[in-house]
């Protein structure tokens, strides 16, 4: 799987069954950046078949992380993995975790 990311460019931190892929871009980028992080799901999920391996797409979390200002500068995300709908969130738990689009780890009740 490490290969795979590497091939596209894409940042890989894995923890027993949990594994996140990352990568940075200026605003201006996250079209074609995103692009490549699908294109690098997609392979990834063929790669897991292949080896009787599942991409499980119910428990897939998509953010990006950035300023409100910065946010203003792109429009609305949509990310295929494996052929399921993900949908972009204002917060996601990595590891328990909680963390928000900008950073604040302010602590929600």
């Amino acid at each position: 799987m490490l290969v795979i990311a590497a091939r596209h460019g894409v940042s890989v931190h894995s923890y027993v069954d949990d594994t996140q892929l990352y990568l940075h871009t200026p605003a201006i980028n996250c079209e074609a950046t995103l692009a490549r992080l699908i294109a690098c799901i997609d392979d990834i999920g063929l790669w897991m078949s292949s080896n009787r391996l599942k991409l499980n797409a119910e428990k897939t979390q998509f953010t990006c992380l950035g300023t409100k200002y910065q946010f203003t500068k792109v429009d609305g995300f949509v990310l295929v993995a494996n052929s399921s709908v993900v949908d972009l969130l204002p917060v996601v738990t990595c590891l328990g975790v909680t963390i928000d689009q900008e950073l604040t780890f302010a602590v929600t009740v």
